[in-house]
């Protein structure tokens, strides 16, 4: 019974002496300890003199950022095409290159060569182009626009060196044949393939130079098709360029971003009840980077399947 009775009385002597401890930590003074010319000094400090920080739910604002950052043109300029997409007839009014003035079999950077043609006023520097591929609608089988490759840059020597041009392989019978046609020297200044007899001289255009593209969806109603690839490539990916049947009759803008699908297409209905046609999913999405009337060229930025021609692109992303 007593032994009991002791426990007990331990066990709620134990409780006052902690409740006690926990009330003398928030009533009595803090005590710190300063030094004060190099001797320890005690301070107090009151619980009402304490500071008191109040936390309690706020919001913080921040920016979102963009869908898709801003892009310089530095970082993509390898996979920008310099071509462009004329008339039939204006690519083969161009002047052109007939030989080398060394008659070497390998042109480029650097070497002179012949070009017949009609020239156009006050005009120096020209692309070195050739032909590519020719674009029709693939529902009208309207002619959207002739490609021409570009493979090089050439600017036309002085006029005194130009006195030549009866020297250049072929030009007394083209003079006969159209007194129009002038054999004039040009010099290559770069090029990106082996320049060959048979390309022509395009003036330079003068577009203006984009620094920094800025990618937002498209503001156009109609989607389009993809109707051409770079070269002879039969798929495209990420960071390859594609020829699109949309331009700036239909609103397109440098910059539009277009998600790109798959050809719609049908399968096998399993009860047995002809074709269920079925939508193409989504594979990428393209950055319009160069617009004409009827035509863009197209950058893939991302892609999670190859694109191919006839595949869809779509605005709304």
């Amino acid at each position: 019974m007593f032994d009991s009775s002791f426990s007990q009385y331990t066990a709620w002597s134990l409780r006052l002496a902690s409740a006690l401890r926990a009330a003398l930590l928030l009533a009595l003074p803090l005590i710190a300890w300063t030094p004060l010319q190099a001797q320890p000094q005690t301070q107090t400090q009151s619980a009402e003199d304490r500071p008191i920080t109040r936390l309690s739910p706020s919001i913080r604002v921040t920016p979102l950022p963009a869908s898709v950052p801003e892009i310089s043109r530095g970082s993509i300029e390898n996979f920008l095409l310099g071509n462009r997409l004329v008339s039939q007839e204006e690519f083969e009014a161009a002047p052109a290159i007939v030989a080398a003035t060394g008659r070497n079999l390998v042109i480029g950077s650097g070497d002179e060569i012949y070009v017949s043609g009609i020239w156009p006023e006050d005009i120096n520097r020209f692309d070195i182009v050739r032909s590519g591929n020719s674009y029709v609608h693939p529902q009208s089988g309207d002619t959207l626009g002739f490609e021409v490759v570009t493979v090089g840059a050439a600017t036309l020597v002085p006029a005194a060196a130009n006195s030549v041009s009866s020297a250049a392989p072929g030009a007394a019978s083209k003079g006969k044949e159209d007194a129009d046609n002038e054999v004039r020297t040009a010099r290559i200044l770069s090029n990106t393939v082996e320049i060959k007899a048979g390309d022509r001289l395009l003036p330079r255009v003068n577009e203006s130079l984009v620094h920094t593209y800025y990618p937002v969806p498209a503001q156009i109603e109609a989607p389009g098709q993809i109707i051409g690839l770079l070269g002879e490539s039969s798929l495209a990916a990420q960071f390859d360029s594609v020829v699109i049947d949309l331009g700036s009759t239909q609103g397109l803008k440098v910059g539009d971003l277009l998600s790109i699908h798959e050809a719609e297409g049908t399968v096998s209905n399993p009860l047995g009840r002809g074709n269920v046609g079925i939508p193409g999913q989504e594979v990428g999405v393209l950055m319009v980077y160069r617009i004409f009337e009827n035509l863009s060229y197209g950058l893939i930025l991302s892609s999670t399947l190859p694109a191919s021609v006839a595949y869809q692109v779509r605005p709304g992303r």
